[in-house]
């Protein structure tokens, strides 16, 4: 070990990202060094080759080849081939093709190096012309306008001659570059003047040029001495030739432009009357041209702005209104510290390279440092809004914006695009994971697909996935099939701008996990989907299906509002009546209060012509949504509004004033005239109720003027009664406490029946609360046309030897057959099935119940080529395969024997399977063996010879025998039962009895209301394609609100913060009674008038 040269372990876990570059770049380093080391491929090799490669990679990578390596990588191109396939793992050549059509040359970057970066990304596109793509995507995208124009003015150049040509444009552009760099120096605010036309050119600073008024008569030419032949100066004052041979033409002359005196026009550097600051000039720099440049840094504090012409604009810079002098050739901006100061002193860089002088030279100016601000332009946006009309709230607008969006368009400096928002729902689909949803895919994009070119053959490797003989196996062209028909469906051939002047149509769907919505006219207009909240998911079926309209309403609300008319498609059937009910659920009928704005029918269209069933089953993810919220504040405000407050005798008092029924009442106890309560016309006094309080007039009496009650008890008034009975029923005490803890402290007419209503409606009280009387009649089953025809299956398990029983039974015979099977998979219980099958031939229907292995699909499959209609039993509804559950009782009865006898338990099964096949079966009264076989077995008694003959003719004595047998088990089942038919029909609402309880505090029914869809027998299909029997449901009253509650196994009780109670009077004054009648200090128990009578049963009994 020693003597290894020292070679870097492989580290990717400092860039995961980019760990397969750098596994191709350190094995092929690792290579050099077999080839250095002189390891060949010779014999031997190959085990040193394997040896130093997992000795070099490092102990983190040994680790995960030891995790991933199989058994036969025992050689060197295998071991590396393992480790290869971990950091390498399959391209995806669409994405890299995005990746390479995403790359731009970069500032700075050299041509060589963008094209070295657009070889290195084509490696995983499988282009089949690499260079001409290349080329392409260098005429495109490279930062060389000249290369690109010279690419494009000669077509004919490959790749090479343009990399050639751009090589020589860089070098001759950076030769040019040190050639023309004389001085490092940054030119900034210039005045020009070209041959006496003065033209301004500020470089955007609050600056003023040199003016005449600074200029002393001084006649000097432009310019120091000739370079060469034919070069002459020219003076400052009159333009002409300098030196003059006598007075300067322009001594005493008056410029006609700024009107100073001692220039002319044509050479005046003045704007007007103005007063400037001027920079000073060196008087021998001599100049390269006529044009000269005079550089301004900065405003003079104590001159007027006003002063000098020019053209000014008022900027805003970082919200901050300043004047500066506009200057289109500026290549910089420069602001003075006052105001850097006035901007908000933003935050500052230091200044790279070159540096800032006065024109003319000197030392240069002194720069605090570089920043960016905004700046915004008001005074073009006012212009244009002044030239169209138009008022802005400022307060309501943004500015400085890059793009803005507005009814599904996008505004942008790149010009009008679609909102992306409108495609978010197809751009985050997941790709499908099983034959249903490969198929609900292909539905949306059938949905399309006279809108996608080429649509039959781009899906042909995802409908193959679909055929019933391939297995599922998901390859590149799926995916690259999947990703092209996902790109379809945001394409503009699909898509299109939103028209209001065609129709709409909304396609909705809602699934257990989430919602899709598609907006549509001819083609598609916008896309749409979201993942329901946990309580949302909790909702049945239907209220999904209709929260899925309004929220789709409301998500395309923008479109929607305003519209005469427009159709809402749907795959759920009853939502086209349900918000035509009198009474519709109290949710329900919430939402539709939110639907009012839209004006629109709903029509269905079954699940598989539906575009939205994908999205619902794939939706965008969200948190914390405005739906969420809105779901969780209702819950607080149910949560809030339900603790139950004190009534007081006030709340008593106000409400007996507002009652016409109690203050007539009360005006007859004053006055005694009962008798005109026939002639009362009133419609707002209660004729039934006073009524009732005439018959117990004697107990009446008024106390407090407005207070009327029955003995010591209040009568409630109306109002109050339901609040009542809920303080009664805190504690959820049941129907019987709840009426005698009212009687205890008030009254009033019709007590028992609205407190049996009222505690129907309590949620609590329902679930938690079995019917007396939850079994259903027997209903028996038809004997089968012949032997082994119908077959019952079951299995019996598992056995502490860890064995499961396979139990056939024959509905005809009642013969069994019984295999025992190490698993109850398919995969082994097929082939048991088909043994016995091959024994005794197939039947024509198998009933099972709905185990794992019953519902495969494999199982299924077989049925099918075998012939078999297969049945399954009702869930939860093991007593609906009778014939194996019963035969299942006395089979684990000699299990359990030879257990306690400690003899074989498979001798002892078999010891029971002769004794019950050879017995008269208590039904049919034939043995099961002579009823298949139709001969009598031979068993250990003796026996005398019969007649065979005789045994072909008694189907009818079976028949006979097995109808009565069924009878009297019905009835002596349904008498000890109790049972009877439910009253349950088609549409009604139902809660579900749970499976089996979890813990003590979970109720006997699911706390969720559903509704039922189909009725067979006594077999009901509830939401989400549920069936139950009816013994395992319960009907409750549609308007029943049922809270959304959490499936935990916890509950937390929130006790009241203070104790709540009726507030009752303890004494009652004599002088505050009208009548003379003192209430009685104790309630009046009246006598039952039923007669006892004691059975007939005990007559022959002494009853103490």
């Amino acid at each position: 070990m020693n003597n290894l040269p020292d070679f870097p372990t492989f580290d990717f876990e400092s860039d995961k990202s980019n760990a397969g570059p750098k596994w191709d770049r350190w094995i092929g380093r690792l290579e050099n060094l077999f080839v250095a080391i002189k390891i060949n491929n010779e014999e031997g090799d190959d085990a040193r080759k394997r040896a130093l490669l997992l000795h070099y990679c490092g102990e983190r990578v040994y680790d995960i080849y030891m995790a991933e390596k199989g058994e036969s990588d025992e050689t060197y191109p295998a071991s590396k081939k393992v480790l290869e396939d971990y950091f390498k793992p399959r391209k995806n050549t669409q994405m890299e093709i995005y990746q390479f059509r995403l790359c731009k040359q970069k500032q700075g970057q050299t041509l060589d190096e963008y094209v070295t970066e657009l070889r290195r990304l084509s490696k995983d596109c499988e282009f089949q012309d690499v260079n001409n793509e290349i080329l392409s995507q260098l005429i495109q995208n490279c930062r060389s306008n000249q290369l690109r124009r010279r690419a494009l003015r000669e077509p004919e150049k490959g790749l090479d001659d343009i990399i050639k040509l751009g090589r020589a444009m860089e070098l001759s552009d950076s030769q040019a570059q040190a050639m023309e760099r004389s001085e490092n120096v940054t030119p900034v605010n210039a005045i020009s003047r070209n041959r006496g036309r003065g033209r301004t050119a500020n470089r955007g600073t609050p600056g003023r040029s040199r003016g005449a008024a600074a200029r002393r008569y001084t006649p000097r030419g432009r310019g120091s001495a000739p370079r060469g032949r034919g070069y002459t100066k020219s003076c400052f004052n009159c333009g002409g030739r300098y030196p003059h041979n006598g007075p300067c033409p322009a001594k005493g002359q008056q410029c006609h432009k700024c009107h100073q005196m001692d220039h002319f026009k044509k050479v005046c550097k003045g704007r007007g009357s103005g007063h400037v600051r001027s920079v000073e000039e060196d008087p021998d720099l001599e100049a390269d041209s006529d044009d000269s440049y005079c550089y301004v840094v900065r405003l003079s504090e104590t001159e007027d702005v006003c002063a000098v012409k020019g053209p000014y604009t008022k900027v805003k810079v970082n919200g901050v209104e300043l004047t500066l002098l506009a200057d289109s050739d500026s290549s910089v901006n420069i602001l003075d510290e006052s105001s850097y100061c006035k901007v908000g002193k933003p935050k500052l860089a230091k200044m790279r390279k070159g540096k800032l002088v006065p024109y003319g030279g000197g030392n240069s100016l002194k720069v605090l440092g570089i920043c960016t601000v905004q700046i915004e332009t008001k005074d073009r946006i006012d212009a244009r809004l002044t030239e169209h009309g138009m008022t802005l709230n400022g307060e309501k607008c943004e500015f400085r914006q890059e793009s803005v969006t507005f009814f599904g368009v996008v505004f942008s400096g790149n010009g009008i695009s679609p909102d992306p928002k409108k495609v978010k729902a197809v751009n985050d689909f997941e790709k499908p994971q099983n034959v249903k949803e490969l198929k609900s895919f292909l539905g949306m994009t059938n949905y399309c697909s006279r809108f996608i070119a080429d649509y039959t053959k781009i899906c042909d490797p995802l409908r193959k996935l679909t055929r019933k003989d391939v297995d599922w196996s998901w390859n590149e062209n799926c995916e690259k099939a999947f990703m092209e028909l996902k790109q379809s469906l945001s394409s503009k051939n699909v898509m299109s701008y939103y028209d209001p002047e065609k129709p709409v149509e909304v396609r909705v769907d809602a699934s257990p996990i989430g919602f899709g919505a598609i907006l549509a006219q001819d083609k598609i207009v916008a896309y749409a989907s979201r993942s329901l909240t946990p309580v949302e998911s909790r909702y049945s079926q239907v209220e999904r299906e209709a929260l899925a309209v309004v929220w789709a309403c409301e998500h395309f609300d923008v479109y929607l509002r305003g519209l005469v008319h427009f159709k809402v498609i749907t795959d759920h059937k009853p939502l086209e009546k349900i918000w035509k009910k009198p009474q519709p659920p109290l949710r329900i009928e919430r939402w539709g209060l939110r639907l009012q704005p839209y004006k629109f029918d709903i029509e269905y269209s079954p699940g598989e012509d539906n575009a939205a069933d994908y999205m619902s089953r794939h939706p965008v993810r969200i948190s914390n949504s405005k739906e969420e919220k809105i779901a969780e504040e209702y819950i607080n405000v149910i949560a809030s509004e339900s603790l139950l407050k004190a009534i007081t005798l006030d709340e008593v008092k106000a409400a007996t004033m507002n009652s016409p029924t109690l203050q007539t009442a009360i005006s007859y106890v004053r006055n005694g005239r009962w008798f005109e309560i026939r002639d009362i016309s009133d419609s707002n006094v209660d004729i039934e109720e006073l009524t009732a309080l005439r018959s117990i007039r004697d107990e009446l009496t008024v106390f407090a003027d407005n207070v009327l009650l029955r003995g010591h008890r209040i009568v409630l008034p109306q109002s109050l009664r339901d609040a009542a009975i809920s303080i009664a029923h805190e504690g959820h005490q049941g129907v019987g406490k709840t009426k005698a803890f009212l009687r205890s402290k008030v009254w009033f007419p019709g007590l028992d029946s609205r407190v049996d209503r009222k505690l129907k409606d309590c949620v609590a009280c329902q679930v938690l609360t079995p019917e007396r009387t939850t079994v259903e009649p027997l209903k028996m089953s038809e004997l089968p046309s012949g032997p082994w025809e119908n077959l019952s299956m079951d299995f019996c398990g598992p056995l502490p030897s860890s064995e499961y029983l396979l139990v056939v039974v024959d509905e005809y015979t009642r013969y069994p057959v019984v295999e025992i099977v190490k698993s109850v998979s398919s995969n082994t219980t097929i082939p048991i099935i088909d043994k016995v099958f091959s024994q005794f031939g197939i039947p024509k229907i198998v009933k099972t119940d709905n185990g794992s292995p019953f519902q495969s699909e494999r199982f299924k499959l077989f049925m099918e080529d075998m012939g078999i209609m297969h049945r399954r039993i009702t869930p939860r509804w093991p007593r609906a395969n009778a014939q194996a559950e019963s035969f299942n009782r006395p089979l684990m009865k000699a299990v359990k024997s030879a257990h306690i006898h400690k003899v074989s338990w498979k001798q002892e099964m078999n010891r029971f399977l002769r004794q019950y096949r050879f017995t008269p079966h208590t039904s049919t009264g034939y043995s099961p063996y002579k009823l298949l076989f139709a001969r009598d077995p031979k068993t250990k008694l003796p026996q005398v010879a019969s007649d065979r003959r005789g045994n072909l003719y008694f189907d009818e004595n079976v028949r006979t025998n097995d109808s009565e047998s069924k009878r009297k088990m019905k009835e002596n089942t349904d008498r000890q039962n109790s049972a009877h038919h439910r009253d349950i029909n088609i549409g009604d609402s139902i809660i579900v009895k749970y499976d089996q309880r979890k813990n003590k505090l979970q109720p006997v029914y699911k706390p969720e209301m559903k509704t039922v869809l189909a009725k067979k027998g006594s077999m009901v299909t509830i939401s989400g394609d549920i069936t139950r029997n009816m013994s395992q449901v319960k009907k409750v009253k549609p308007t029943l609100g049922f809270a959304p509650l959490e499936d935990t196994n916890e509950i937390e009780i929130a006790w009241p913060q203070n104790n709540t109670s009726v507030a009752l009077p303890e004494e009652v004054p004599k002088d505050r009674f009208v009548t003379n009648t003192k209430p009685p200090d104790k309630p009046q128990i009246r006598q039952s008038d039923r007669k006892v009578k004691i059975p007939s049963k005990f007559k022959d009994f002494v009853l103490s």
